[in-house]
């Protein structure tokens, strides 16, 4: 059943076209707006190294929301939701197959625009070390998104097709930590206080989850 889920998920994607290319229109403006504006209040404010580490990662967070919240809307819809909470499936496997296609999309999509800010914006030389550095923001950035956009399907109807302007609470969600744990200086503790973040939407997803779909046959 479980990869019946993931072949609907890669089917699915034929249909949403429309976002692919929105996507690739959005990492685009960013690359142009740090190539060509580095004297913006943003980057007076935060320094020019943190807003473009921003923009670099709500690309990966952006394209992994706009999958995962309209794949989770429609099987609440549908009904599908309900089937695997009361019909014994494995509820954490169930989500877990559900991060895989919207995964997918965002680290293709981080990877193309880390590519393009070393080779482009970046006073940095590109070293395996600095790609590192990137790559464990953009995953603990991911894992928050899981934990939040479960959580949000869990309470609202949180539809990305239909109303794509929900992505944005998502996204700026997180904007504090950039600012309060700046990830250049404190780098593990940036990543611990993101996971924990995520790890806490999780737990309560879950107990909401057994608290929405209590079987009436339980004791």
């Amino acid at each position: 059943m479980l990869r019946a889920f993931l072949y609907k998920d890669f089917i699915v994607l034929r249909f949403r076209g429309r976002s692919l290319l929105m996507l690739v229109i959005t990492a685009v403006s960013f690359i142009s707006v740090m190539f060509f504006n580095p004297t913006s209040q943003g980057y007076a404010l935060f320094g020019a190294e943190m807003v473009q580490l921003i923009l670099v990662t709500l690309v990966a967070y952006g394209s992994f929301l706009e999958f995962y919240t309209s794949s989770l809307a429609d099987d609440k819809k549908d009904g599908i939701l309900a089937l695997v909470m009361f019909c014994g499936m494995s509820r954490l496997g169930y989500f877990a197959v559900k991060t895989v296609v919207p995964l997918i999309i965002a680290l293709i999509f981080s990877l193309s625009t880390l590519t393009s800010y070393f080779l482009l914006v970046s006073a940095v030389s590109f070293e395996i070390s600095t790609l590192l550095f990137f790559i464990g923001i953009i995953l603990s950035e991911l894992f928050l998104s899981m934990g939040l956009g479960m959580l949000l399907n869990i309470l609202f109807n949180v539809d990305t097709r239909s109303n794509p302007g929900v992505v944005w609470p998502l996204v700026l969600a997180n904007l504090p930590l950039f600012y309060f744990a700046n990830p250049f200086k404190h780098f593990l503790l940036f990543n611990l206080l993101t996971v924990f973040m995520g790890l806490t939407a999780y737990a309560v997803s879950f107990l909401l989850l057994q608290k929405r779909y209590r079987s009436n046959l339980s004791g």
